[in-house]
């Protein structure tokens, strides 16, 4: 198992610096399409040793130009399958100009300890978005983050994600997420993320790229 886990990670990390290469040579021909800011807390009960509950609103702004972007309301159940293993089901209610959505998604994600204080995380997303008078949106989406514990208080993190989407037209990738991070831990079972976010688009109909900057407060309990 601990092989497999190994070679899993070690191929989507390849995968992800492909991305990042990709990403960069085609930059320059790339109208990109503005910044945003995203703000969101992350609340978090424990219901038992495998069981937490989840509640996670989050705003996203648009500031070129400045505007609302969408207000998220989610909430869901983590359990944690066995050592290293976990699964997540969620569901989403997007409020956005105009327009409501609504998605559920189920989240698989394995853990690997490079060392003592570098760790890998593979995760494995299936969604599935509503909106009135359009077809749903299906997305399989893979995320692969590593992370570095400097001290108690300080952990960075980079990740790279993969949009496939899955349609009545196609399968495709049409797009890709670079995040760099730092974790901050408080007191009081609190925390603080704070974010760069990269949203690269392509295989669609004038893509995009976005820039966005993000806080996440967090609190357990």
């Amino acid at each position: 198992m601990l092989r497999i886990r190994k070679i899993v990670i070690r191929n989507a990390l390849l995968v992800i610096v492909c991305c990042c290469i990709l990403i960069t040579e085609k930059s320059t021909a790339q109208e990109t399409i503005g910044s945003g800011a995203w703000l969101g807390i992350d609340l978090k009960y424990k219901l038992s040793k495998k069981f937490d509950l989840n509640f996670c609103p989050q705003l996203r702004t648009i500031t070129t130009p400045p505007q609302f972007g969408s207000l998220l309301l989610e909430t869901g159940l983590d359990y944690d399958v066995a050592k290293n293993f976990s699964a997540s089901a969620f569901y989403r209610f997007d409020i956005k100009p105009g327009a409501f959505q609504n998605r559920i998604y189920v989240d698989l994600s394995v853990q690997h300890k490079l060392n003592k204080k570098l760790t890998a995380e593979l995760r494995v997303r299936i969604q599935r978005q509503f909106e009135r008078n359009n077809l749903p949106d299906n997305y399989l989406r893979p995320k692969l983050s590593i992370k570095y514990k400097l001290n108690k208080k300080i952990t960075p993190f980079i990740s790279g994600e993969l949009f496939y989407h899955v349609n009545y037209m196609g399968n495709e990738f049409d797009d890709f997420r670079f995040q760099p991070g730092i974790n901050w831990a408080l007191k009081n079972n609190m925390s603080l993320k704070t974010y760069y976010l990269l949203d690269y688009e392509f295989n669609v109909y004038a893509p995009g790229m976005q820039h966005i900057v993000g806080i996440t407060f967090g609190k357990d309990w």
